[in-house]
């Protein structure tokens, strides 16, 4: 006798193939991305992450634990993360001058820098990417995506399920398209 297989309405078939095939899509650029990231330059895209991070926020500073929630790349490693970033002087840990058992993570002109150049670079990566879609589906599929995000959404997601980051703005810096444009 074959397994018995769930029961779904229509409806909730497509949403599913859509979810499955949003994250396969993501992943893929991902990959992609992290690959040619550290094919052709010095910096792995955890790396490019972090920088993007810092970047977008004022004063150019986060506490190491809201960093952490920010990143869109597995943050599973951070300290060695960071270890490896502050020798090469693209960022400092500080003191909080809030909180005194709070480390806190500046972005050096160093780390702004590089982070700029490799934002150019990404955002041109990722138009290629993206190529067989022109500038309208790309506004359409951003503006449909933005209505089921999470952390800001009103569908049934977003009242069932919580964004385990209320602060979260992951991926917002990603393309560094604010910063070259």
């Amino acid at each position: 006798m074959p397994p018995p297989k769930p029961s779904y309405s229509e409806r909730e078939r497509k949403a599913v193939r859509f979810w499955l095939r949003l994250i396969r899509v993501a992943k893929k650029l991902e990959a992609r991305m992290s690959a040619r990231m550290l094919a052709e330059s010095e910096h792995r895209f955890a790396r490019f992450d972090l920088l993007s991070q810092l970047f977008r926020v004022p004063g150019n500073v986060l506490p190491v634990g809201v960093l952490a929630g920010r990143l869109v790349t597995s943050s599973g490693n951070i300290s060695r993360l960071l270890d490896r970033i502050e020798t090469d002087g693209l960022v400092k840990r500080v003191p909080s001058v809030e909180d005194r058992r709070r480390i806190d993570i500046v972005l050096t002109p160093k780390g702004e820098r590089a982070f700029l150049d490799m934002a150019k670079v990404h955002a041109v990566w990722i138009s290629e990417a993206l190529r067989d879609l022109d500038d309208r589906t790309l506004e359409e599929i951003e503006e449909s995506l933005r209505r089921i995000d999470l952390g800001k959404g009103t569908g049934a997601v977003s009242e069932n399920c919580s964004d385990p980051r209320p602060d979260s703005h992951a991926g917002e810096a990603l393309t560094g398209a604010d910063a070259v444009g």
